[in-house]
């Protein structure tokens, strides 16, 4: 939720996510959902899988529980 609340506020967000919940699978999800290194939600669920993160369906559960779009 506070990662969501940063979003919102136009502040860097991935940083409170991993300290938060400490968990790999959401820090990546939350860095390459705000990286503009990827030009599509297709290039970043690629970047996922192949960096670890779990598969397609994973990634777009952390997209919704940090309200991206």
């Amino acid at each position: 939720m506070r990662a969501k609340e940063l979003k919102a506020a136009g502040m860097d967000w991935t940083e409170v996510l991993a300290a938060e919940d400490e968990n790999p699978r959401a820090w990546l999800a939350a860095e390459l959902l705000g990286s503009a290194a990827y030009d599509s939600t297709a290039a970043r669920v690629k970047a996922f899988v192949e960096q670890g993160g779990g598969c397609r369906a994973t990634f777009f559960n952390y997209r919704r529980k940090l309200g991206s779009v």
